[in-house]
């Protein structure tokens, strides 16, 4: 497997946890938060496995990082992140896939 990839929404998304972040906590939290779900981006492409199925997708899967989601599926190229979620949002109404 190659790597992973970000959805454009995924990667606005990932710019505005670290801006948030940057605001309410500073710069070292910050950082340590981003270079952590990129550990969990890495972790995916090792295990894809390990996140669980979401129900009523057969390809998506979800693992959890702190108080994100991250949402992704498994190709022939790698591992496609759609979406990264905080813990109060709801995912019905954030689908990258509509």
């Amino acid at each position: 497997m190659d790597g992973y990839r970000l959805t454009d929404i995924a990667d606005k998304r990932l710019a505005d946890i670290y801006a948030y972040s940057l605001l309410r906590f500073g710069k070292a939290p910050a950082r340590t938060y981003f270079l952590g779900l990129h550990e969990a981006f890495n972790r995916i492409v090792a295990h894809p496995e390990l996140g669980r199925l979401v129900e009523g997708r057969s390809r998506t899967r979800r693992l959890v990082h702190r108080r994100h989601s991250i949402f992704y599926e498994v190709d022939t190229i790698g591992v496609l992140i759609l979406d990264i979620l905080g813990a109060g949002q709801d995912p019905e109404l954030h689908d990258p896939q509509s």
